[in-house]
Formats: structure tokens, C-alpha cells, sequence
């Protein structure tokens, strides 16, 4: 939903300013077969004008990520990358604790900002060293 304010002041550039983001989401919705399409509003915050309507848009919108599945689909999603980002959190923490890896760490660092890896290839070198599990040791399986 998008809410252009000043519509009390400045009634011509507020109506200007929905009319160019109404274009410029009929450019991005060619491609877009998702089922929503977002208002565009003017309002004026002073006065209260155009209030209702966006309460009325935020309830609409509210009902569609619903019938949709779109606001569970976004949930697991978030829910994904909060996980991803805690586990990185996770490993960072027990990079600073064990020295042997602060002082790689250090080193793939140096590395990275110095141009000569990349910052993902020190990551995972990084991550492949911790975790590198040596092959068994024959009869000892």
C-alpha cells in the first residue's frame, strides 16, 4: 500500500506523486502474477483525510495474505532467514572463543581485505576446515 501525504497542503504534487508510482507499479506488475495490487493513496495527516481508505487497504491486505497463503509463505520465509542469521551469529560466537579458529579467522580476514580471496571462498574455508571430519582409520569404523 502506498500512502502519499500532504494532500491538504500540496493537493496537485501529492496527486502527481500517486500518478508516477501508479505508472511505475504498472511497469514492475508486467511480470508480476502474485494477485495483489497495491493502492495508491493520498492523504493528509492534518486533517485526517484519506485515513478510512488506508485503514480499509491495510484490512484488504490483511484478508488477502490470508486467503492467499502469501502472509504464511512470507512468515516461513522471515522464519528461514532469522535462522540462517542466528546460526551465522552461533558461529561467529565460537569462532571468537576457540583461538585456533580466531587466528584462521584473522587470516581469511587479511585475505579478503587485502583482495586476494573472496569473502565467500574464505567463508566456506572457514566452515570446511571446523567441520572437516578425517577419514576413519581402517577397522576402526
Amino acid at each position: 500500500i502506498f500512502v502519499v501525504n500532504k494532500a491538504d497542503r500540496h493537493p496537485e504534487a501529492a496527486k502527481a506523486a500517486a500518478r508516477d508510482i501508479r505508472a511505475a507499479l504498472r511497469i514492475r506488475r508486467a511480470g508480476a502474477h502474485d494477485g495483489w495490487r497495491p493502492p495508491v493513496l493520498t492523504v493528509s495527516a492534518l486533517t485526517g483525510d484519506g485515513l478510512g481508505d488506508v485503514i480499509a487497504a491495510l484490512d484488504r491486505h490483511r484478508a488477502w495474505l490470508t486467503e492467499s497463503g502469501e502472509g504464511e509463505r512470507r512468515r516461513r520465509t522471515q522464519r528461514r532467514r532469522w535462522l540462517r542469521e542466528a546460526m551465522a551469529e552461533a558461529l561467529a560466537e565460537l569462532w571468537d572463543r576457540d583461538p585456533q579458529l580466531a587466528d584462521e579467522r584473522a587470516r581469511l580476514e587479511e585475505a579478503v581485505l587485502a583482495g586476494r580471496i573472496l569473502p565467500r571462498r574464505a567463508a566456506r574455508e572457514l566452515v570446511e576446515g571446523r567441520l572437516a571430519v578425517p577419514p576413519p582409520v581402517a577397522g576402526e569404523e
